[in-house]
């Protein structure tokens, strides 16, 4: 139950609002169902009342009242000679003055491309798309045979159709066409063991002349690495040392291609042993050359390039490395089979 006066919620059957002290006896008279709340405040209104006992806003049930203004209007009907209205009168339609709508039977003319845009403005026509369309597909089907080239499948064949010279690949003389070639002709027969031996024995030759080269600038680094005064000496020795690496370097793959396989399988083996000894002691070489052109005064610093200079080498002076392939080289020449 609400009160009436104040809104507040109370028990149902409660004599007196325990908020405002209103007396409840009259809302306890009106049912539930035939009353009222307002929307606002929840305030029972009574039947009949316009307005909320409580809040004053209007009630839910109350008529809406639309104001009209009291305006007096002549009625046309009711026009009299009295009436400000009595002097309009309508003209009455003349025969000869009708106007009569002619209509041609025949069609009329098609508009022109520019105004024909009803519906598809500015769209291209069904038959300029299909003549694109096909155009397109002769334009890529076209790239596509000129870059296969299926008529010709060799067109584009970028393999090796002319005589090479493979002598210092491990297969020498001259052949027709690389291995692996798709030809007919039959290459030309040779000796592969002798070539083999000639190859191995010459490889061998040239690590003797290699050593000698190591040897020579060694000599000139313990000559040249002290002098503070000519920079371009020493870098000259540098340069030197590094182009000795490279040579020894091609040495030792061109015996290691030739692969184990071979019936000079042990000859190879020694021949790239002895490389790698001589890679080794230049390597030593090398390093030690860029520690002295590092400082502008090497003389200052000779400890730490003799530390690695000599790391290699025993009391004497001596690289271990060169004393292995001094000991081995005279018994490793290779023998023809």
């Amino acid at each position: 139950m609400i009160c009436p006066h104040c809104g507040a919620r109370m028990a149902d059957g409660t004599p007196t609002c325990p908020v405002c002290g209103s007396d409840m006896g009259v809302t306890n008279k009106i049912p539930r169902t035939r009353g009222t709340w307002c929307p606002s405040c929840g305030a029972l209104i009574p039947e009949g009342s316009a307005l909320c006992p409580k809040c004053g806003l209007p009630s839910p049930e109350a008529p809406t009242v639309r104001p009209v203004r009291d305006i007096k209007l002549p009625k046309v009907s009711d026009a009299d000679s009295t009436s400000e209205f009595s002097a309009i009168t309508l003209p009455e339609p003349d025969p000869e003055d009708a106007v009569y709508e002619a209509r041609s039977a025949l069609p009329p003319e098609r508009p022109s491309v520019e105004d024909r845009t009803l519906g598809y403005d500015r769209m291209a026509h069904v038959r300029v798309m299909i003549i694109a369309a096909i155009a397109a597909l002769v334009v890529m089907g076209g790239s596509i045979i000129y870059i296969t080239h299926p008529f010709d499948p060799g067109k584009y064949d970028q393999r090796a159709r002319e005589q090479a010279d493979t002598s210092t690949a491990g297969s020498p003389g001259q052949i027709e066409a690389l291995s692996g070639q798709d030809i007919r002709e039959t290459t030309p027969a040779y000796d592969a063991g002798e070539a083999s031996f000639e190859l191995i024995h010459q490889t061998y030759l040239d690590l003797g002349d290699l050593a000698d080269r190591l040897d020579e600038q060694e000599a000139y680094f313990l000559a040249t690495y002290l002098d503070d005064d000519d920079e371009e000496a020493r870098q000259q020795g540098l340069d030197a040392a590094e182009d000795l690496a490279i040579d020894i370097s091609n040495a030792i793959d061109s015996a290691s291609q030739l692969g184990s396989g071979s019936v000079y399988a042990d000859d190879i083996d020694h021949i790239v042993q002895l490389g790698n000894w001589l890679r080794n002691r230049v390597d030593v070489l090398v390093e030690a050359w860029e520690i002295d052109l590092a400082y502008m005064a090497p003389s200052q610093v000779q400890d730490i390039i003799d530390s690695t200079y000599y790391s290699d080498k025993d009391s004497d002076g001596v690289s271990a490395y060169k004393g292995y392939f001094d000991e081995n080289y005279p018994q490793w020449e290779p023998s023809k089979r």
